[in-house]
């Protein structure tokens, strides 16, 4: 009979002073353990988390306001001082250093819509719901009766949605119904901008081009315009409304738009100069036929921004398919000819894909169809 000790070494398991921990026996075997990837992922993302509350991130709060505050704005020559309008009209004017309120204006009846600051920083100008625009003096002055006072007032048509002030001339801009360019001394816009009827939401001037402006819109889209020219000079549609726009301060032509599905989109020039944009009237036409005898440029963005039901800027198969088959059935109709099989359409759509496909990557997009005979759709199209 044979008996066998069980023998184990205590520096294993016996700690070697009191300060040590006690030693655990773990198995480190990876199928023992299916979930360690996941903890060690939670564990990983709590410690980003306390890292950053631990930095102490939050500076402070200025508190005195009795309603939601629904726009800001900064002074150029004062970064200690900013302006605050709520939702029951009132503005407020704050010392950032000091975290406090210096003093308190009851502005509009209303939502306080907009705020901006005249260059030299004597003078801000506010926007509301009663159709108001409101300049305001906040410097004290050696006269005490000429200090924190209304200078002007001026009685819009419509609602005001924002207001942008110029980075160094006297002129401002509002927007709401359309977009109109004032002067400080007079009580009429000098100018106005409309493309389409939908509501500009906000307005901001360029820093380094001071001269152009951009707008965000209910219908989804940015349009930029010159102050200098009496029409807008372009209309960009994203796929959702972007609610404010902000231009790069140090590369004039690019600005950022924050959009409502929660994203933040750069338009740099480059992308600009792809794209071919042109003005939508309302009158948006509905065939070939209707736009074959106007300008070739316009009808074939027409045609092309119609059917593209995916807004990828490219037509595939399936969307040149419906384009030929909507064409046909409205000229079948007019004219009582035969119906189209789908056998004719695909061969239309193979022809055209030839043609105007010049990279052979299955889509036609604008610029194939530019670089290509304009002629030729419309003939072909008009054949069908």
């Amino acid at each position: 009979m044979k008996v066998k000790v069980l023998s184990r070494n205590p520096a294993d398991y016996i700690r070697e002073c009191k300060s040590d921990i006690h030693k655990i026996p773990r198995n480190i075997d990876p199928s023992l353990h299916p979930f360690e990837a996941a903890r060690e992922y939670t564990r990983a993302l709590n410690a980003a988390k306390l890292e950053r509350v631990f930095a102490k991130p939050f500076v402070g709060s200025l508190d005195g306001h009795t309603d939601g505050v629904n726009c800001m704005a900064k002074f150029q020559k004062s970064l200690s001082l900013l302006l605050s309008g709520s939702c029951n009209g009132e503005v407020k004017l704050w010392n950032l250093s000091r975290k406090e309120c210096i003093r308190s204006y009851s502005a509009h009846s209303g939502f306080v819509r907009g705020l901006a600051v005249v260059p030299t920083g004597e003078i801000f100008i506010s926007v509301g719901d009663d159709k108001l625009i409101k300049h305001w003096r906040w410097k004290q002055d050696d006269d005490a009766k000429k200090s924190t006072h209304l200078v002007h007032t001026i009685v819009g048509k419509t609602m005001f949605q924002g207001i942008d002030h110029h980075w160094r001339d006297s002129v401002y801009a509002t927007c709401g119904d359309q977009v109109d360019i004032w002067n400080e001394d007079r009580s009429e816009p000098v100018r106005s901008f409309q493309w389409g009827v939908d509501t500009v939401h906000s307005v901001k001037f360029n820093p380094v081009e001071t001269n152009l402006l951009a707008s965000t819109a209910s219908d989804r889209s940015v349009v930029l315009y010159d102050t200098r020219g009496a029409t807008p000079l372009r209309k960009l549609l994203m796929k959702m409304r972007s609610n404010t726009v902000a231009w790069n301060p140090l590369e004039a032509f690019n600005f950022t738009v924050a959009n409502e599905d929660s994203n933040l989109y750069t338009h740099i020039q480059e992308h600009l100069n792809n794209e071919e944009e042109f003005p939508k009237d309302g009158q948006f036409a509905e065939d070939i036929q209707a736009i074959k005898n106007g300008d070739d440029t316009k009808g074939i963005f027409y045609f092309f921004e119609l059917h593209d039901f995916d807004k990828n800027k490219k037509l595939d198969g399936l969307e040149l398919f419906v384009a030929l088959t909507d064409h046909h059935d409205k000229i079948n109709t007019e004219q009582d000819g035969r119906e189209l099989l789908e056998e004719e359409v695909e061969s239309l759509i193979d022809n055209l894909l030839d043609e105007h496909d010049l990279n052979s990557d299955g889509y036609i997009d604008f610029t194939e169809l530019m670089n290509t005979a304009p002629d030729s759709l419309w003939n072909k199209l008009g054949k069908v």
